[in-house]
């Protein structure tokens, strides 16, 4: 039974994301934009240097994660001083 629950996990994940918006569809958005880019990269570098063109793919998708973790980064820095300052006047108010 757990065996088959593990089978069906991947499948459960990609249901998920298709019918809701939420962790699992952004997950997939962002899986999808670093394939295309890596596939873009690399049919420029075979313009480009075809005996280095492996490489492109790969810077690629490193600097898709870093711009995707920077705003991440600064988002939960801008809302962790409201969320102390709301979490204070939720005490005095009790």
């Amino acid at each position: 039974m757990i065996a088959a629950a593990r089978l069906l996990a991947p499948a459960r994940w990609v249901r998920q994301a298709v019918r809701e918006s939420g962790r699992e569809r952004e997950g997939s958005i962002q899986a999808a934009k670093m394939a295309v880019a890596a596939v873009i990269a690399w049919l420029v570098a075979q313009q480009v240097d075809p005996s280095q063109s492996f490489i492109a793919p790969y810077a690629a998708v490193f600097m898709m994660s870093e711009t995707v973790y920077r705003p991440m980064t600064n988002a939960v820095h801008e809302v962790r001083p409201w969320h102390s300052v709301y979490c204070r006047r939720s005490a005095r108010s009790s």
